[in-house]
């Protein structure tokens, strides 16, 4: 969940507690940095993450070659594939895989699902296989969450 320039984790399940993403409920991590982000910005309509892109750069100032390449990167597979990886931008030890979790058909309402690890467990080629199963994933979860909160006339 979006808060500011960063995204909130609202659950989380750890599946090794030898190795620790933060993964914790209320834990925080930057959206230029990661792929949950990424994807965020992937599911948020054509005409809304500019604003807070603009917020992004200014954000960052310096730094910023680095992460808009990298936001670009993953925007685009976000629209090709459906799914934004990162190897190790934010965090070296960390890979992961995220995506965008829309809630309504305005697209003003999106989460992410976003899975992540040690780079020597999901390589490249495995947060791929992990993408493409997630965007089905992320798809059923976006419409049976909507359904929650849609009102019957």
């Amino acid at each position: 969940m979006r808060d500011r320039l960063e995204m909130t984790t609202i659950e989380a399940i750890v599946a090794d507690s030898r190795f620790q993403l933060r993964a914790w409920i209320g834990a925080r991590a930057p959206i230029a940095r990661t792929a949950a982000g990424h994807a965020y910005l992937a599911g948020v309509p054509a005409t809304g993450p500019e604003g807070l892109l603009t917020q992004l750069r200014r954000s960052h100032g310096a730094a910023l070659g680095s992460i808009s390449s990298s936001i670009d990167r993953s925007l685009r597979s976000g629209d090709s594939k459906g799914f934004c990886v990162e190897l190790g931008d934010w965090r070296a030890a960390v890979n992961d895989v995220a995506v965008p979790v829309v809630l309504d058909e305005a697209r003003q309402s999106v989460l992410t699902l976003a899975c992540g690890g040690p780079p020597q467990i999901l390589t490249r080629r495995k947060l791929e296989e992990l993408g493409r199963q997630m965007v089905a994933v992320g798809i059923a979860a976006g419409i049976e969450i909507e359904k929650m909160f849609v009102r019957k006339a």
